[in-house]
Protein backbone atom coordinates (compact mmCIF):
# COMPACT_ATOMS: atom_id res chain seq x y z
CA UNK A 1 0.00 0.00 0.00
CA UNK A 2 1.48 3.40 -0.92
CA UNK A 3 2.34 5.81 1.87
CA UNK A 4 -0.15 8.52 2.65
CA UNK A 5 0.62 12.11 1.64
CA UNK A 6 2.43 14.03 4.37
CA UNK A 7 0.36 17.18 3.84
CA UNK A 8 -2.05 18.33 6.49
CA UNK A 9 -4.62 21.07 6.53
CA UNK A 10 -8.28 21.97 6.34
CA UNK A 11 -10.89 21.93 3.61
CA UNK A 12 -13.67 24.48 3.93
CA UNK A 13 -16.46 22.58 2.20
CA UNK A 14 -19.88 23.83 1.16
CA UNK A 15 -21.90 20.73 2.01
CA UNK A 16 -25.02 20.25 -0.12
CA UNK A 17 -28.32 19.02 1.37
CA UNK A 18 -28.65 15.24 1.38
CA UNK A 19 -25.35 13.60 2.29
CA UNK A 20 -24.28 13.19 5.90
CA UNK A 21 -21.21 14.87 7.32
CA UNK A 22 -19.59 11.42 7.41
CA UNK A 23 -20.34 11.04 3.69
CA UNK A 24 -18.35 14.23 3.12
CA UNK A 25 -15.47 12.87 5.19
CA UNK A 26 -15.47 9.72 3.04
CA UNK A 27 -15.53 11.90 -0.08
CA UNK A 28 -12.45 13.78 1.10
CA UNK A 29 -10.68 10.51 1.92
CA UNK A 30 -11.31 9.24 -1.61
CA UNK A 31 -10.38 12.50 -3.36
CA UNK A 32 -7.23 13.20 -1.36
CA UNK A 33 -6.09 9.62 -0.87
CA UNK A 34 -5.65 9.95 2.88
CA UNK A 35 -7.23 7.88 5.65
CA UNK A 36 -7.02 10.34 8.52
CA UNK A 37 -9.87 12.78 7.94
CA UNK A 38 -12.42 14.28 10.33
CA UNK A 39 -14.66 17.30 10.73
CA UNK A 40 -15.13 20.05 13.31
CA UNK A 41 -18.91 19.94 13.76
CA UNK A 42 -21.73 17.83 12.32
CA UNK A 43 -24.30 19.17 9.89
CA UNK A 44 -27.59 17.26 9.64
CA UNK A 45 -28.22 15.53 6.28
CA UNK A 46 -30.94 18.04 5.30
CA UNK A 47 -28.65 20.97 6.14
CA UNK A 48 -26.11 22.66 3.90
CA UNK A 49 -23.26 25.10 4.28
CA UNK A 50 -19.85 25.40 5.86
CA UNK A 51 -18.36 22.10 6.97
CA UNK A 52 -14.73 22.27 8.03
CA UNK A 53 -12.84 19.08 7.19
CA UNK A 54 -9.53 18.33 8.92
CA UNK A 55 -7.07 16.33 6.81
CA UNK A 56 -4.05 14.30 7.91
CA UNK A 57 -2.31 15.49 11.07
CA UNK A 58 -4.63 18.51 11.10
CA UNK A 59 -7.24 16.14 12.57
CA UNK A 60 -5.45 16.73 15.86
CA UNK A 61 -6.25 20.44 15.51
CA UNK A 62 -10.01 20.08 14.96
CA UNK A 63 -10.82 20.84 18.61
CA UNK A 64 -9.40 24.36 18.26
CA UNK A 65 -12.15 25.13 15.72
CA UNK A 66 -14.98 22.97 17.05
CA UNK A 67 -15.70 25.33 19.95
CA UNK A 68 -16.00 28.48 17.84
CA UNK A 69 -19.32 30.29 17.48
CA UNK A 70 -21.43 29.43 14.44
CA UNK A 71 -23.98 31.33 12.33
CA UNK A 72 -26.94 29.86 10.48
CA UNK A 73 -29.80 30.81 8.19
CA UNK A 74 -32.92 28.66 8.30
CA UNK A 75 -36.47 28.57 6.98
CA UNK A 76 -38.80 28.24 9.96
CA UNK A 77 -42.22 26.63 9.40
CA UNK A 78 -44.63 27.83 12.07
CA UNK A 79 -47.64 25.71 12.95
CA UNK A 80 -46.25 22.28 12.03
CA UNK A 81 -44.01 20.18 14.27
CA UNK A 82 -42.31 17.04 12.98
CA UNK A 83 -40.76 14.12 14.83
CA UNK A 84 -37.25 15.12 13.72
CA UNK A 85 -37.89 18.90 13.76
CA UNK A 86 -36.89 18.98 10.09
CA UNK A 87 -38.60 18.06 6.78
CA UNK A 88 -37.49 14.41 6.98
CA UNK A 89 -39.71 13.54 9.95
CA UNK A 90 -43.39 12.70 10.36
CA UNK A 91 -45.85 15.44 11.28
CA UNK A 92 -46.68 15.09 14.97
CA UNK A 93 -48.72 18.27 15.42
CA UNK A 94 -50.48 21.00 13.42
CA UNK A 95 -51.48 24.35 14.92
CA UNK A 96 -52.99 27.63 13.79
CA UNK A 97 -50.21 30.15 14.18
CA UNK A 98 -51.31 32.37 11.30
CA UNK A 99 -51.74 35.24 13.75
CA UNK A 100 -48.02 35.34 14.62
CA UNK A 101 -46.15 38.48 13.59
CA UNK A 102 -42.55 39.62 13.89
CA UNK A 103 -43.18 41.19 17.30
CA UNK A 104 -44.60 37.91 18.62
CA UNK A 105 -41.59 35.98 17.34
CA UNK A 106 -39.19 38.52 18.81
CA UNK A 107 -40.83 38.25 22.24
CA UNK A 108 -40.55 34.47 22.16
CA UNK A 109 -36.96 34.73 20.88
CA UNK A 110 -36.02 36.95 23.83
CA UNK A 111 -36.67 33.95 26.11
CA UNK A 112 -34.29 31.84 24.02
CA UNK A 113 -31.45 34.36 23.83
CA UNK A 114 -28.29 34.65 25.88
CA UNK A 115 -27.17 31.80 28.12
CA UNK A 116 -29.93 29.18 28.12
CA UNK A 117 -30.43 25.51 28.92
CA UNK A 118 -31.53 23.61 25.83
CA UNK A 119 -33.01 20.14 25.59
CA UNK A 120 -31.48 18.32 22.60
CA UNK A 121 -33.84 16.85 19.99
CA UNK A 122 -34.68 13.17 20.40
CA UNK A 123 -33.37 12.69 16.88
CA UNK A 124 -29.78 13.79 17.52
CA UNK A 125 -26.33 12.27 17.84
CA UNK A 126 -26.07 13.02 21.55
CA UNK A 127 -25.41 9.88 23.56
CA UNK A 128 -27.45 8.39 26.40
CA UNK A 129 -25.94 5.40 28.21
CA UNK A 130 -23.65 4.79 25.27
CA UNK A 131 -26.34 4.94 22.60
CA UNK A 132 -27.19 7.75 20.17
CA UNK A 133 -30.52 9.42 20.82
CA UNK A 134 -31.60 8.93 17.22
CA UNK A 135 -31.05 5.17 17.61
CA UNK A 136 -33.46 5.13 20.54
CA UNK A 137 -35.94 7.43 18.81
CA UNK A 138 -36.11 5.18 15.74
CA UNK A 139 -37.19 2.35 18.05
CA UNK A 140 -39.85 4.51 19.66
CA UNK A 141 -37.84 4.92 22.88
CA UNK A 142 -37.15 8.19 24.65
CA UNK A 143 -34.32 9.16 26.96
CA UNK A 144 -34.41 11.56 29.88
CA UNK A 145 -31.25 13.47 29.05
CA UNK A 146 -30.11 16.58 30.85
CA UNK A 147 -30.47 19.94 29.12
CA UNK A 148 -27.26 21.49 27.87
CA UNK A 149 -26.13 25.04 28.55
CA UNK A 150 -25.65 26.96 25.30
CA UNK A 151 -25.46 30.59 24.21
CA UNK A 152 -27.64 32.24 21.59
CA UNK A 153 -26.01 35.57 20.72
CA UNK A 154 -28.43 36.66 18.01
CA UNK A 155 -31.84 35.49 16.78
CA UNK A 156 -33.72 37.46 14.12
CA UNK A 157 -36.58 36.87 11.66
CA UNK A 158 -37.74 37.95 8.21
CA UNK A 159 -41.21 37.12 6.85
CA UNK A 160 -41.20 35.25 3.56
CA UNK A 161 -44.02 35.35 1.00
CA UNK A 162 -45.32 31.88 1.83
CA UNK A 163 -47.80 31.78 4.74
CA UNK A 164 -46.25 30.66 8.00
CA UNK A 165 -42.66 30.66 6.69
CA UNK A 166 -40.01 32.86 8.26
CA UNK A 167 -36.31 33.26 7.46
CA UNK A 168 -34.46 32.85 10.75
CA UNK A 169 -30.87 33.97 11.35
CA UNK A 170 -28.97 32.60 14.34
CA UNK A 171 -25.57 33.20 15.89
CA UNK A 172 -24.88 30.70 18.65
CA UNK A 173 -22.27 28.75 20.56
CA UNK A 174 -21.02 25.32 19.60
CA UNK A 175 -23.40 22.58 20.72
CA UNK A 176 -26.57 24.59 20.03
CA UNK A 177 -29.31 22.76 18.13
CA UNK A 178 -31.04 25.16 15.74
CA UNK A 179 -33.80 22.58 15.26
CA UNK A 180 -34.44 22.75 19.00
CA UNK A 181 -34.68 26.54 18.81
CA UNK A 182 -37.42 26.09 16.18
CA UNK A 183 -39.22 23.59 18.42
CA UNK A 184 -39.07 25.86 21.44
CA UNK A 185 -40.16 28.94 19.49
CA UNK A 186 -43.25 27.11 18.25
CA UNK A 187 -44.14 25.87 21.71
CA UNK A 188 -43.64 29.27 23.31
CA UNK A 189 -46.16 30.60 20.78
CA UNK A 190 -48.66 27.95 21.82
CA UNK A 191 -48.09 25.50 18.97
CA UNK A 192 -45.17 23.93 17.17
CA UNK A 193 -42.63 24.52 14.43
CA UNK A 194 -39.84 22.87 12.46
CA UNK A 195 -37.11 23.80 10.00
CA UNK A 196 -37.55 23.06 6.31
CA UNK A 197 -33.99 24.18 5.54
CA UNK A 198 -30.81 25.00 7.46
CA UNK A 199 -27.55 26.49 6.21
CA UNK A 200 -24.40 27.14 8.22
CA UNK A 201 -22.99 30.44 7.04
CA UNK A 202 -20.09 30.95 9.44
CA UNK A 203 -17.72 29.03 11.69
CA UNK A 204 -15.59 31.30 13.83
CA UNK A 205 -14.06 33.87 11.49
CA UNK A 206 -14.62 31.78 8.36
CA UNK A 207 -17.70 32.17 6.16
CA UNK A 208 -19.36 29.91 3.63
CA UNK A 209 -18.20 32.32 0.91
CA UNK A 210 -14.71 30.83 1.39
CA UNK A 211 -15.97 27.27 0.98
CA UNK A 212 -15.76 25.07 -2.09
CA UNK A 213 -18.16 22.46 -3.45
CA UNK A 214 -17.35 18.73 -3.35
CA UNK A 215 -16.99 18.86 -7.13
CA UNK A 216 -14.43 21.66 -6.91
CA UNK A 217 -12.48 19.67 -4.34
CA UNK A 218 -12.43 16.74 -6.77
CA UNK A 219 -11.05 19.04 -9.48
CA UNK A 220 -8.42 20.77 -7.37
CA UNK A 221 -7.37 18.02 -4.98
CA UNK A 222 -4.64 19.00 -2.53
CA UNK A 223 -4.50 22.52 -3.99
CA UNK A 224 -7.80 23.16 -2.17
CA UNK A 225 -6.44 22.16 1.25
CA UNK A 226 -5.89 25.24 3.40
CA UNK A 227 -2.82 25.74 5.58
CA UNK A 228 -3.53 25.00 9.27
CA UNK A 229 -2.07 28.29 10.49
CA UNK A 230 -4.30 30.19 8.06
CA UNK A 231 -7.49 28.45 9.19
CA UNK A 232 -6.56 28.76 12.88
CA UNK A 233 -5.91 32.48 12.48
CA UNK A 234 -8.16 33.29 15.48
CA UNK A 235 -5.34 32.06 17.72
CA UNK A 236 -2.39 34.37 18.50
CA UNK A 237 0.71 33.63 16.43
CA UNK A 238 4.35 33.52 17.52
CA UNK A 239 7.19 33.21 15.02
CA UNK A 240 10.15 31.18 16.27
CA UNK A 241 13.59 30.23 15.01
CA UNK A 242 15.02 26.85 14.09
CA UNK A 243 16.34 26.15 17.60
CA UNK A 244 13.01 26.85 19.27
CA UNK A 245 11.19 24.83 16.60
CA UNK A 246 13.44 21.84 17.33
CA UNK A 247 12.64 22.11 21.05
CA UNK A 248 8.91 22.11 20.40
CA UNK A 249 9.18 19.26 17.88
CA UNK A 250 10.72 17.19 20.69
CA UNK A 251 7.81 18.02 22.99
CA UNK A 252 9.91 20.36 25.14
CA UNK A 253 8.65 23.63 26.61
CA UNK A 254 10.11 27.03 25.79
CA UNK A 255 10.74 29.89 28.17
CA UNK A 256 9.55 32.98 26.30
CA UNK A 257 7.81 35.11 28.86
CA UNK A 258 4.82 37.21 27.83
CA UNK A 259 4.41 35.69 24.36
CA UNK A 260 1.15 33.86 25.14
CA UNK A 261 -1.08 34.49 28.17
CA UNK A 262 -1.32 31.90 30.91
CA UNK A 263 -3.78 29.18 29.90
CA UNK A 264 -4.18 30.61 26.38
CA UNK A 265 -3.38 28.61 23.26
CA UNK A 266 -1.50 30.02 20.29
CA UNK A 267 0.38 29.04 17.14
CA UNK A 268 4.14 28.67 16.94
CA UNK A 269 5.23 29.07 13.31
CA UNK A 270 8.68 28.86 11.76
CA UNK A 271 10.32 31.54 9.63
CA UNK A 272 8.49 30.21 6.54
CA UNK A 273 5.14 30.55 8.32
CA UNK A 274 4.62 26.80 8.71
CA UNK A 275 2.86 25.61 11.84
CA UNK A 276 5.31 23.93 14.22
CA UNK A 277 2.98 23.41 17.17
CA UNK A 278 -0.03 24.67 19.03
CA UNK A 279 1.33 26.03 22.29
CA UNK A 280 -0.17 26.96 25.64
CA UNK A 281 1.07 29.58 28.07
CA UNK A 282 1.88 28.27 31.53
CA UNK A 283 3.24 29.51 34.84
CA UNK A 284 1.91 33.01 34.35
CA UNK A 285 2.74 32.95 30.65
CA UNK A 286 6.44 32.52 31.40
CA UNK A 287 6.64 29.13 29.67
CA UNK A 288 5.16 27.81 26.44
CA UNK A 289 4.15 24.15 26.42
CA UNK A 290 3.49 22.29 23.14
CA UNK A 291 -0.09 20.98 23.11
CA UNK A 292 -0.09 19.57 19.57
CA UNK A 293 3.19 19.14 17.66
CA UNK A 294 2.92 19.32 13.87
CA UNK A 295 6.61 19.41 12.91
CA UNK A 296 8.63 16.25 12.55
Amino acid sequence: MPAEPTQAGFVLLDKPPGPTSHDMVDWCRAVLGVRRVGHTGTLDPFASGLLCIAVGKASRLARFLAGEDKAYEADLVLGVETSTLDPEGEVVGSFDLSWVGEEDLSKAASLLSGEIYQMPPQFSARKYKGRRLYELARKGETAEVEPRRVRVSSLSFEKLEEPGIWRMKVVCSAGTYVRALARDLGRLLGGGAHLRSLRRTRLGSHTVAEAISPEELADRGWEAVRDPAEVLSHLPKLQIGAKEAAFLAQGRALRIGGAISDGQCGLAVDEAGRLVAVIEGQQGGEWLRPVVVMAG
